[in-house]
């Protein structure tokens, strides 16, 4: 499912939670990180097809748009079935915010149906509108749709939302086909009384068992990717245990997971013909690979005369070319990344060229020269503490208004280069504003805090 834009299908509507029922609003299909981007003029269309995961009711969306974005007149389209001929389900009129994600709440809610495709389209009536994409089909349960031509080499960047009703104690849906180990999977809420939940994943074909325990009684959010160990193109079970009164329930009905059969492949986050930087000790970085463990980068020049391979022996996906003896600056290398996951090495990244303009100095601190470490497109992060917890800013860098989008709820603080304190402010899950397009344009970091859980993110603001 997976640099500036979320363009987002997305319900505007939040956990509902009753005894004997959960009807929940969950993330059902995605694909999120973009690598290119199109403006759509009036008149032209952008759209994307996409298969329903569960059967419920489809009740909002969100554009997500490109740093610059209008604000002018639009209009959201809902058919069934691929493409723009099938049966008009839903029309929305609305007006962009500007960049960053932009929420509408259709006027009545779509019924949906599992493993059923529908498409939605997206077009302006006033301003150009920047929108972005992905290269290289990386969601695979529908198509993309650029002005009214299928796109069959790219996919648009959404997600839709579906609040449906789930079991109290159990998984929503008997089987899941991911796409990505980082897909959201979602269980029905025990209430009342209940004070956290437990996840038993279990191999099919293999002697695998773990658990994981979410610590939290509200998030009824689960990833494959909080399990380490879980690997690409494997089916396991899953099933929910609860607390209550101190004491766990018994394990409830077993969900089938069946993960990507291929492990992907990853590249330098920034990649071109003409990528520098400043020296050969200053950090760069790689888009990481979900359940990842280990990478190993491969280093050579243009004209075959140097090749060397570094195991990391780490999941932290930065580098600097010092670490491989022998580079030099004003010298362009081929850098390919491979992730290790599972056991299993995946297949080498497309190579991406990297120069560095001078020679790092011996007193020189690769951790002080890092460009950016990127968890996720768009994202800049310090390692997770509690892996459990999510957390984007996007789109990165911007022109000053960013979104949050918390998976439990959380403490921002945003400092500039100076220390000096920017926002100090506590934000619920979900999707947030964060707006300092007062400011002046450089590099922020923001801190996020929860009860278990510290992470810093560095923004850009344009």
């Amino acid at each position: 499912m997976k640099t500036n834009l979320l363009s987002a299908i997305t319900l505007s509507l939040g956990l509902m939670t009753f005894i004997g029922k959960a009807q929940t609003s969950a993330v059902d299909q995605q694909n999120v990180p973009s690598n290119t981007n199109s403006t759509i003029s009036p008149g032209q269309t952008f759209g994307q097809s996409f298969t329903a995961g569960v059967t419920g009711t489809l009740t909002g969306v969100g554009i997500g748009l490109n740093s610059g974005a209008p604000t002018t007149a639009c209009i959201v389209k809902v058919f069934a079935g691929q493409g723009y001929g099938g049966t008009l389900l839903a029309t929305k009129n609305f007006t962009t915010t500007g960049s960053g994600l932009n929420s509408v709440t259709l006027t009545t809610g779509i019924n949906i149906v599992a493993g059923n495709v529908y498409t939605f389209q997206f077009s302006s009536f006033g301003a150009p509108i920047p929108v972005n994409y992905h290269n290289g089909n990386p969601y695979a349960g529908g198509k993309f749709i650029n002005n009214g031509v299928v796109i069959n080499l790219a996919d648009a960047i959404f997600e839709t939302r579906v609040r449906f009703v789930g079991t109290p104690g159990q998984f929503f849906s008997a089987t899941y086909n991911l796409n990505d180990l980082t897909e959201d999977m979602n269980f029905g809420l025990v209430k009342p009384g209940t004070s956290n939940y437990r996840v038993l994943v279990t191999g099919v074909t293999t002697t695998f068992s773990a658990v994981n325990i979410r610590n939290t009684n509200w998030n009824n959010l689960f990833k494959m990717s909080y399990v380490p160990g879980v690997a690409y193109g494997e089916t396991y079970t899953v099933r929910l245990s609860y607390m209550q009164n101190g004491v766990w329930s018994p394990y409830g009905p077993a969900s089938t997971v069946n993960t990507p059969a291929i492990t992907p492949n990853t590249q330098l986050t920034t990649c071109s013909p003409s990528y520098t930087v400043a020296t050969t000790k200053t950090l760069f970085s790689w888009l990481k690979v979900a359940g990842a463990t280990n990478y190993r980068v491969k280093v050579s020049n243009q004209t075959g005369t140097f090749s060397v391979t570094s195991n990391r022996n780490s999941s932290v996906n930065t580098f600097a070319l010092s670490y491989v003896t022998g580079t030099q600056p004003n010298v362009a290398y081929d850098i390919t990344v491979t992730a290790f996951v599972g056991g299993v090495w995946g297949t080498e990244g497309f190579p991406c060229h990297v120069m560095a303009m001078a020679a790092g100095k011996p007193g020189d601190d690769e951790s002080s020269l890092s460009d950016m470490s990127i968890n996720r497109i768009g994202s800049a992060y310090s390692e997770l503490v509690d892996n459990n917890f999510t957390a984007d800013i996007f789109p990165n860098p911007s022109n000053g208004n960013f979104n949050v989008n918390l998976s439990e709820n959380a403490s921002i603080i945003i400092t500039n280069m100076l220390g000096d304190i920017v926002i100090n402010s506590k934000f619920d899950a979900g999707v947030t504003a964060l707006n300092i397009e007062n400011q002046p344009a450089g590099i922020y970091f923001t801190t996020i805090t929860t009860s278990n859980s510290k992470k810093t993110v560095k923004i850009i603001k344009q």
